[in-house]
């Protein structure tokens, strides 16, 4: 009986939730193949961040405005009609204007119009705008589950935007830089669950953190797995813009020459060399 009754207050439909996280997960997931690809294709010499962060590719960044403008222009006219309440479409669109944002940034950032990385600080403002609509969208929801599926995406949203400022102040925190990604694909597979949760299933409250947990842990493991044994070893400390950089100490500089551990630690009386 009160499934009947939760199914009967739910709001949303699935191809609404379908179309906004399969491109999520498609920016997401082509983002983790290209750094892949880039990890594993690094000059001699050269770190992942000093080569990669920020982008460097201006024809890649004027191809990423090209594609983003059209597709959220799509999803503006695909949102806008059909709809008894004004407030669900203005919400959906203005999300999708954000991104479109990002799109218009990324374009002149190719152009060399925009300082560097202005289309990432530009999406660090969109993601705290999705934050602020979907967590406004979320105090319509009647049914209690369907509140805990928009307000976790709000947080994924604060989350992401976190993690992207932090990357854009340290650009040499790699994983920071490779979470980004990783956020965008589980906020894909979360507006999937939304959508299968809308049209299909019924989702217990108590479940509904869990379930999006154990979809963070899925994506997590995979980017795991693939940095380990997708990415040559020897490449392993050429992630960070300094060799075995995790396993520096303060005031020391760890060189790797293959066969010794050499420690150069400095002072202002006089400079030594130990050997381990």
């Amino acid at each position: 009986m009160n499934m009947e009754m939760d199914m009967a207050h739910k709001t949303g439909y699935f191809s609404g939730h379908a179309v906004a996280g399969t491109g999520f997960i498609t920016f997401g997931v082509f983002y983790l193949l290209l750094t892949l690809h880039r990890a594993r294709n690094l000059p001699n010499g050269v770190s992942f961040a000093d080569a990669h962060i920020p982008e460097k590719n201006h024809s890649f960044l004027m191809g990423a405005g090209l594609v983003l403008i059209p597709v959220t222009m799509f999803g503006v006219c695909f949102e806008a009609p059909g709809w008894d309440n004004i407030i669900a479409p203005a919400t959906h669109v203005t999300l999708y204007l954000t991104i479109m944002l990002v799109g218009v940034a990324a374009l002149l950032e190719g152009m060399k119009r925009l300082p560097q990385d202005s289309s990432r600080r530009c999406l660090v403002f969109a993601m705290i705008c999705q934050y602020i609509l979907w967590n406004e969208h979320a105090m319509l929801k009647q049914v209690p589950a369907d509140f805990r599926l928009h307000e976790l995406l709000a947080q994924l949203c604060l989350v992401g935007a976190a993690v992207m400022a932090y990357s854009i102040m340290f650009p040499k925190h790699v994983i920071a830089f490779v979470m980004q990604p990783g956020i965008c694909v589980l906020m894909g597979t979360w507006l999937y669950t939304g959508g299968f949760y809308a049209a299909y299933i019924d989702i217990p409250v108590g479940l509904v953190g869990i379930i999006l947990v154990l979809e963070a842990l899925v994506i997590a493991t995979i980017i795991l797995l693939s940095a380990a044994f997708l990415v040559p070893q020897s490449y392993g400390h050429r992630l960070d813009s300094q060799p075995l950089s995790y396993r520096s100490l303060p005031g020391r500089e760890i060189i790797d020459d293959k066969d010794t551990l050499t420690f150069f630690v400095t002072n202002d009386v006089d400079c030594k060399q130990t050997n381990v």
